[in-house]
């Protein structure tokens, strides 16, 4: 007979009349089956301890992938934290570096304003010199 893997040998007996069945024999054969009991039972203990080994092992490799999982989100959220703070110093300063220059231009155009008048003004005194010195001359939008 096949005997596949994991499966107990097995002899199959037929009935001899003929045969004695004696007391040692059965005490043989029991003590045959006592020893396979105690080697599969050391079997079966040992490979007990080899699951919760290797339950104890899969435990600390999660605890140890949370911890480092939780390290890095900390990690990375102080971070995040860092570039929000720093890109809102950033908007700050260019949102002042901006009404200043706003401030700056706004300066200037008046002060173009105010220059545009003098020149305007001189312009027209120096036609009113000429005019009174005899000398005609034509100033654009401004005439003696």
């Amino acid at each position: 007979m096949e005997q596949t893997q994991g499966e107990m040998p097995y002899t199959s007996y037929s009935f001899n009349p003929n045969s004695i069945i004696t007391a040692d024999n059965l005490k043989g054969k029991l003590l045959g089956l006592e020893e396979k009991i105690l080697e599969l039972a050391k079997e079966i203990n040992s490979e007990n301890k080899s699951v919760q080994k290797n339950g104890n092992t899969k435990d600390e490799v999660q605890d140890y992938l949370k911890k480092t999982s939780k390290d890095v989100a900390e990690k990375l959220s102080g971070e995040l934290d860092n570039v929000q703070e720093e890109m809102n110093n950033h908007f700050t300063n260019q949102k002042s570096e901006n009404a200043r220059l706003q401030k700056e231009i706004a300066g200037l155009k008046e002060e173009k304003k105010q220059l545009q008048d003098l020149l305007m003004a001189l312009q027209r005194r120096i036609t009113d010199l000429e005019a009174q010195a005899g000398i005609i001359t034509t100033i654009p939008n401004h005439t003696v």
